[in-house]
């Protein structure tokens, strides 16, 4: 059934419907404008299916669904059998943000089947919205190898008495697009002997999995106990977009000669591959040649092998055609806040109602809604240690725009800080927040006495013993997770020049930050004495901003990192070393007055790191803690006075 809200506005055309009539399904697709392939709908999605190449014009922004599939590749000609060709490249990506205008679709066309003996081409590119989803392999003529290709194509050995001969599958040679094709062979080999009465090709490479080699068998003493089979094609990569399980990309079946009379020959009888594939053909005693079949147009299936004998290749199958589908929810034409939570402050700002979670909680949609969401994770505690504690990390932080939403409760996780150090101990890592199957990775606490610093979303600070006849640098965490953070940076202990070492103690590095690095603690000499040595402790690294909230908020800063300084130049006490913007702790400083410093915490709600602890003598106190996460979430308020159906 429709749902009726209130809302105001200008819209032209409104619909009440139980159920989707053709008429109500053309007046929603005049009422979304948008154009560009077949356009059908499933009660639930508007999708557009490109099977040539055109231009996809939107009105508006929209929230997207993509699916692309490459020209499956042509299968070999081969008086032996030819080789399957490979199924198109698959590539689905999900929650794509196009924005309003027009974009020229590339479908890849289907490669040719070789003919008297020569491999087949591979197909062509499908490419949309700087998407490439690349063609398969064309399958391999007599004597040659599978072509590359996003799944390559079957190998097809040549005619060969006295050894045995296998010819390679093409490489799948774009990540993640498919696999390789299977291998041929004309005989086996059992001690001396060579059992061999002719060919069997291998299969074209799918999208979901890799063809089948050729197979040789003995099932006697003589040689026409020997038994072979072609490969099969590889299967291709289901897909769910037009609202059923669909394949898409499976590769075609090899083709065969068999003098032993021994498999069922004839055209199409080596299976493709689910997906479009088309069968390779056989030949035997028969003396009747067959071409390939071709691969499915519309789902980047590769071609069948030919089967050949006496010298006869017949032509290998072509390849099937790509496809690119596009589709986005009808829901989300208007995305109004259809929330209820517990454990969350809301809050109005501007159009939109905004729920901050400070704690863990649940979040209920009660009509599918589209949201906006900002995740900080933890952030990791400071050092501690006598020689100055590294600065913890800042939280990872992740904002994603447009996440839509069906009606349900979900729950929400919100990362506690990580605990600082004690007793020149490093202190700990914080905790995620999760959210909607979403994670912002917790920041790392920063290294204790002569410790690097720990990794996370970003990297806490290091820091270095007390070393008097060297440089010691113990360096800064590693930020581990893509687009979360930026590392730590490293510690000090002093400076080299010639053969002089200037040491008159140490200083930490801050902690990494949401939006950069930690800073790395320095010591430079002033002058000829080893008094003239001056230190820095590195500042923590600047948090992420993010104005989900109406105003432009950081988040995610790192902690800066402690020292211990016998010269004496340093301004100390509890926070003298800057956290980064974003919620990261001060860290504390200690120099020859002996007053040792706790580092200062991050602030909570911010995934601000905790500062590193200033020492002295021996004396090592304690690291700031991190400071906790946040989710925030923001829903478009319903506007009042205007009647709007959503679906």
């Amino acid at each position: 059934m429709s749902k009726i809200i209130r809302a105001s506005g200008n819209i032209a055309a409104l619909f009440v419907c139980a159920a989707f009539s053709a008429t109500v399904l053309q007046s929603s697709a005049d009422s979304i404008s948008s154009r560009g392939g077949v356009i059908s709908f499933d009660g639930e999605f508007v999708i557009h299916t490109f099977t040539e190449s055109s231009t996809f014009t939107l009105p508006k922004d929209v929230i997207a669904d993509i699916l692309l599939v490459g020209g499956g590749g042509g299968g070999g000609s081969s008086q032996t059998g030819g080789g399957g060709g490979a199924g198109g490249g698959v590539i689905y990506r999900q929650n794509v943000n196009l924005t309003a205008g027009t974009y020229e679709i590339q479908v890849g066309a289907g490669g040719t089947g070789g003919s008297k003996n020569a491999s087949g081409s591979g197909g062509g590119r499908s490419i949309a919205f700087g998407i490439t989803a690349n063609a398969g392999g064309g399958g391999g003529g007599v004597g040659k190898d599978g072509n590359p290709g996003a799944s390559g194509g079957g190998g097809s050995c040549a005619y060969v008495t006295d050894s045995v001969s296998v010819k390679k599958g093409g490489l799948a040679v774009y990540e993640g697009q498919g696999f390789p094709g299977g291998a041929s062979t004309n005989a086996t080999q059992i001690g001396d002997k060579t059992y061999h009465l002719h060919c069997w090709a291998g299969g074209g490479g799918g999208a979901g999995g890799p063809g089948g080699n050729g197979v040789c068998t003995v099932e006697g003493a003589s040689a026409n106990a020997t038994k072979g089979y072609a490969g099969v094609g590889g299967i291709g990569r289901a897909c769910s977009i037009t609202g059923s399980e669909v394949y898409y990309g499976g590769g075609g079946g090899g083709g065969f000669a068999d003098y032993s009379g021994g498999n069922t020959t004839g055209p199409g009888t080596v299976a493709g591959g689910k997906g479009g594939g088309g069968n390779g053909s056989g030949c035997n005693v028969t003396n009747v040649q067959y071409d390939g079949e071709d691969g499915l147009d519309g789902f980047g299936g590769g071609g069948g092998g030919s089967g050949g004998f006496a010298g006869v290749a017949k032509n290998g199958g072509n390849g099937g055609s790509g496809v690119v589908i596009v589709r986005y929810r009808l829901d989300f034409e208007e995305p109004f806040d259809s929330c209820e939570t517990t454990g969350a402050r809301k809050t109005k700002v501007s159009d939109y109602n905004v729920y901050t979670f400070t704690n863990s909680g649940t979040f209920t949609v009660t009509g599918n809604s589209s949201i906006d969401i900002l995740l900080v994770g933890g952030g990791g505690g400071g050092g501690s240690s006598q020689t100055g504690g590294g600065g913890g990390a800042g939280g990872g932080v992740i904002y994603r725009q447009n996440v839509n939403l069906t009606a349900g409760t979900y729950e929400i996780q919100v990362g506690a800080g990580g605990t600082g150090g004690s007793k020149n101990a490093s202190g700990s890592g914080g905790g995620r927040s999760i959210a909607f199957g979403i994670t912002a990775n917790a920041g790392g606490g920063g290294g204790g006495v002569g410790k690097d610093g720990n990794p996370g979303a970003s990297g806490g600070g290091g820091s270095c013993a007390y070393v008097t006849d060297s440089v010691s640098v113990k360096k800064g965490g590693l930020a581990v997770y893509e687009g979360q953070g930026f590392p730590g940076g490293a510690s000090t202990n002093a400076t080299q020049i010639g053969d002089k070492t200037y040491h008159l103690h140490c200083w930490a590095g801050g902690g990494g930050g949401a939006g950069g690095p930690g800073g790395n603690g320095v010591c430079t000499v002033e002058g000829a004495s080893a008094n003239a040595t001056k230190g820095y402790a590195g500042v923590g690294g600047i948090g992420r901003a993010c104005s989900i909230t109406g105003s432009e908020v950081y988040y995610g800063g790192g902690g800066g990192g402690g020292f211990a300084d016998y010269s004496g130049g340093n301004t100390t006490g509890p926070g003298t070393v800057a956290g980064g913007k974003g919620g990261g702790g001060n860290g504390s400083g200690c120099n020859v007055t002996n007053v040792q410093y706790d580092g200062e915490d991050g602030l909570d709600g911010f995934g601000g790191g905790g500062g590193g602890s200033g020492g002295f003598g021996g004396v090592a106190k304690n690291g700031g803690n991190g400071g906790s996460g946040v989710v925030i979430i923001r829903c478009k308020v319903k506007p009042s006075g205007m009647l709007l159906i959503i679906r």
